[in-house]
């Protein structure tokens, strides 16, 4: 899906759709009708290192479960102008719908082949993953619990809050200290995680995991992910 906005000071940037998958959120924005020069703009999830230059895009909730882009004041973050044309790009999505799928059949030719086989990568066997949107009562549970992590892994409730805000395909997470199994790993944390619709934690995802973490713990501690 593609959105259009024009910035001014009583603009509100919030997307059409309630089913926004909002890691695929993109966003341009052209300086004015008259100046096609396009910027691309990152999304930021904190606001660390963020100047006035920074060319950074925030995501928020809004009501019935629709999303709002906003951007940065001016201090922290750069200011959009009155004027600026706002580009928005996104994928909608129907949830778990698509779990499960794993053939796929072409409705057309591509450049002049009709007869397409699709092979799926070695690391999947279907596709996994898809869900609805956290129901009020999660969103009441996690975001306080989220706040309080302040994007750092240092307890175990930390390590399963950090994942579950990164990976919402995972139904169940679990963590404790490598101190607690036999034989002992001393140094370790151990994750243990079941996506949602599948017993199955695919092995890319799991590297997904230990390179998002080592970002967030001490250098002195290792993430270690385990089948349920």
């Amino acid at each position: 899906v593609k959105e259009t906005f024009v910035a001014n000071s009583s603009a509100r940037f919030v997307l059409g759709s309630a089913n926004v998958d909002v890691n695929s959120i993109e966003v341009q924005v052209q300086v004015s009708a008259s100046n096609t020069e396009i910027e691309t703009w990152k999304r930021a999830t904190t606001l660390f290192g963020l100047s006035d230059q920074v060319n950074a895009f925030f995501v928020q909730g809004y009501e019935d479960y629709n999303y709002e882009i906003t951007f940065g004041n001016g201090v922290v973050g750069r200011k959009l102008t009155d004027g600026n044309i706002v580009r928005v790009a996104y994928r909608t999505t129907l949830g778990s719908e698509a779990n499960g799928i794993k053939t796929f059949v072409a409705q057309q030719a591509i450049e002049g082949f009709s007869t397409v086989t699709s092979t799926l990568s070695a690391n999947d066997t279907f596709a996994t993953g898809g869900s609805m949107h956290e129901s009020d009562a999660e969103i009441k549970f996690n975001a306080p619990r989220y706040f309080q992590t302040q994007e750092r892994a240092v307890t175990e409730t930390d390590y399963v809050t950090l994942l579950q805000n990164q990976f919402p395909q995972l139904g169940a997470v679990t963590a404790f200290g490598g101190e607690s199994v036999e034989p002992k790993k001393y140094g370790k944390t151990i994750i243990s995680a079941k996506p949602r619709g599948s017993n199955i934690l695919p092995n890319g995802l799991k590297d997904q995991m230990v390179k998002f973490l080592k970002g967030k713990t001490t250098l002195s501690i290792d993430p270690v992910i385990v089948d349920p």
